[in-house]
């Protein structure tokens, strides 16, 4: 049984948050579904870990759209949609800020899995710690 893990918190930089067990197994549960499982594995197919790349100078984040996400899993929109939400409220998705796009937050199950110290970006909009 895990202790604890941490995960890091939102919009407070350089502060640290502990993830519960519950929450822990929370990011289980998002997964427990069959379409939320077919979700997740095309999201990651499509983004990646979510890690910023760099490349020539600059930084980009690979977001994928609920649109194409339905398109390559054959499910619903609406269904899309409502996984996604209970993706990102797990912390294993990250919304694009103002909406309309997901990648994975791949650091954040990493740190779940081997229960590593967290810090808080100090990315613009809140971003989470790569």
């Amino acid at each position: 049984m895990v202790a604890a893990c941490l995960l890091i918190a939102t919009g407070v930089a350089g502060k640290s948050a502990e993830m519960t067990e519950s929450d822990c197994a929370a990011m289980l549960r998002a997964l427990a579904d069959e379409d939320a499982l077919r979700v997740f594995a095309q999201l990651v197919v499509a983004t990646g870990t979510g890690s910023p790349k760099h490349s020539a100078g600059s930084i980009t984040i690979q977001y994928v759209t609920a649109h194409g996400l339905a398109r390559h899993t054959g499910l619903p929109v609406n269904v899309v949609l409502d996984v996604l939400k209970r993706l990102t409220d797990a912390g294993l998705t990250i919304e694009k800020d103002g909406g309309g796009g997901w990648r994975t937050d791949f650091a954040a199950l990493r740190r779940a899995a081997y229960r590593e110290p967290v810090m808080v970006a100090d990315a613009p909009g809140g971003e989470r710690d790569s």
